[in-house]
């Protein structure tokens, strides 16, 4: 495998076809507001009491909606 890295002025730029795992995180990038909104509708039919998650779950989906939009504690 070969790393393609090239420079623009003080920055430097890696070609993410080459890269380990570079595409599957391109991949969950691009996938990553429609997760979100799944996730709300979900936590939104658990608060609206039809769904059957622990409480650990709704609090790791909270989380994770808290995190995506960059409100994390």
């Amino acid at each position: 495998m070969s790393w393609k890295i090239r420079r623009d002025g003080e920055r430097y730029y890696v070609d993410a076809n080459t890269m380990p795992g570079a595409q599957k995180a391109l991949h969950l990038a691009a996938a990553a507001p429609e997760l979100l909104e799944a996730l709300e509708l979900v936590v939104s039919f658990i608060d609206a009491g039809q769904g059957t998650w622990t409480i650990e779950d709704q609090n790791k989906a909270r989380a994770a909606i808290a995190k995506a939009k960059g409100e994390e504690q």
